[in-house]
């Protein structure tokens, strides 16, 4: 709203972001509100069985730190890491290891079937997936078509050509250098729903 004796330039100056050269989101998300008030709950995960699970922001910097950490030796930054993964706790330490790996994102919706997976994955290229049992068994009779798809970690363990989630954190430091991306680095890859064609992917920034 412009102010007596302001013009619009003056208003829209005023409302202008300071947008940083180097900035990362699973920084900005994670670590910085965990330096101020670590065992402050940042998730609570409510499972469909109605148990609950919390997650304070010092949880989520050691375990997406120890993501990243496992993540940065199997991948380099740029390269497309999918989730394929309910909401939960997991998933959010999933986006924020992905981001401070220099990685980008790709969410695929649970409910997708084969041909939307394999577009998707193919497409982008992904080499890394993180989901689930259920999501597991979608993608192993995809596994011939992906050829950039290197590993599968599921958070309900290792079976059948698949990684165990946990067991690739827990050996991995607590500590660990966010990737130092700049605010127009792609963070996110998102297909549209292809409702006149095939999805397209649109790539979007950490900032």
């Amino acid at each position: 709203m412009l102010t007596p004796g302001s013009s619009v330039e003056d208003t829209r100056a005023g409302f202008q972001w300071n947008i940083p050269a180097y900035y990362n989101i699973g920084v900005d998300v994670c670590d910085r509100p965990c330096a101020q008030h670590p065992e402050r709950i940042a998730i609570t995960d409510v499972s469909p069985n109605g148990d609950i699970r919390h997650a304070t922001f010092s949880d989520l910097k050691t375990k997406s730190n120890q993501l990243a950490g496992g993540l940065s030796q199997i991948a380099q930054a740029g390269d497309r890491i999918a989730v394929l993964l309910p909401q939960s706790i997991e998933t959010a330490l999933c986006h924020i290891a992905i981001a401070k790996a220099g990685c980008i994102a790709l969410p695929l919706f649970t409910l997708f079937g084969p041909d939307a997976l394999s577009h998707r994955l193919k497409d982008s290229g992904a080499r890394v997936v993180f989901t689930n049992a259920e999501g597991a068994a979608k993608l192993r009779d995809l596994r011939g078509q992906l050829p950039d798809l290197e590993h599968v970690f599921s958070v309900d363990g290792a079976e059948d050509g698949t990684d165990d989630f946990a067991g690739f954190m827990a050996p991995q430091s607590a500590e660990f250098t966010p990737v130092e991306t700049s605010a127009d680095d792609p963070a996110l890859l998102i297909y549209t729903s292809g409702t006149t064609g095939s999805p397209k992917g649109a790539l979007h920034a950490h900032r």
